[in-house]
């Protein structure tokens, strides 16, 4: 017996752009799937890469375990492939099979998606933009506070968002900026998140998405769970910790080239009780060509 699958892409998730610049030797980058299992059984999932150079490296073989019947569940499919140094396009498909078994033995279902990941040296463009907050102020950004805590440069300033206590909610800074006309346009950034626990016990925070709006539409998502587990503390001496190192992120907004906007980048958190969570954002850039 065979089952109908489909896959599908939200918000163009897999149309992927990753900036060149301070990029690591070995590159990463993290789809996350949502997998609902609508078939009156158990079933168990393994995701395949057919991209030129790129891997799977979590899970171990692709396996994603099992879903029950009627249930729904999310995974982080972690891909990696060598830093290619100069601007580069990969382009293949990723597919999503069904088992009914947990050793992968019986598929009775599968569906592939078109995958394409660009690299780009966005900061050698025609109009680029760099908001790195290293003169101590703003830059044209609201919903947070420039600080000196972090900085993805020695001696630098980033952008915070403020706490998030207790909560499943987001934090979101924005600017508003006139894109210069061009036929490609993207936004490019890094973050940290920060915790702060209160409670006598380990607490773990969670980000849960990154997206992008623009004029208050959502247009781009990085859909991917980050965790932070913080040690035990109190009220009077909290523990804190961050994530670490920098996580870099890329969105495309070639449709609003040439106009005027106002972006925002959303952080969508979930937060235990006694416990404050945050981010730092440094080194936006905004690059048209």
């Amino acid at each position: 017996m065979s089952y109908q699958t489909v896959f599908t892409a939200y918000l163009n998730a897999n149309n992927v752009f990753i900036d060149l610049n301070f990029l690591p030797s070995t590159v990463t980058y993290t789809f996350m799937l949502t997998i609902k299992n609508q078939s009156p059984q158990t079933l168990y999932f393994k995701v395949v890469l057919n991209v030129p150079n790129w891997s799977v490296s979590s899970p171990s073989g692709g396996a994603l375990g099992s879903v029950n019947a009627g249930s729904s569940a999310n995974f982080n499919v972690v891909v990696a492939r060598a830093n290619p140094g100069a601007e580069t396009t990969d382009s293949g498909t990723m597919v999503v099979e069904a088992y009914t078994d947990s050793g992968y033995t019986n598929k009775v279902g599968s569906a592939s998606l078109p995958v394409t990941i660009t690299f780009e040296n966005t900061e050698a463009w025609t109009n680029v933009e760099i908001d790195n907050f290293d003169d101590g102020t703003s830059q044209g950004w609201s919903g947070g506070t420039v600080t000196s805590e972090l900085s993805i440069e020695a001696g630098g300033y980033s952008y915070w968002t403020g706490e998030v206590f207790a909560a499943t909610t987001e934090k979101s800074i924005s600017k508003s900026v006139t894109l210069p006309a061009g036929s490609k346009a993207r936004i490019t950034f890094y973050f940290v998140l920060k915790g702060r626990n209160t409670y006598s016990s380990t607490q773990t925070a969670y980000l849960n998405y990154i997206k992008l709006l623009v004029n208050n539409v959502e247009v781009s998502r990085m859909g991917t769970v980050i965790s932070l587990s913080v040690g035990a503390g109190s009220t009077t001496y909290p523990t804190i910790a961050y994530t670490s190192p920098w996580y870099k992120v890329s969105f495309d907004l070639t449709p609003y080239a040439g106009q005027s906007v106002t972006i925002a980048l959303v952080f969508g958190l979930t937060v235990p009780s006694s416990f404050y969570f945050s981010a730092f954002v440094d080194r936006i850039v905004i690059a048209v060509s």
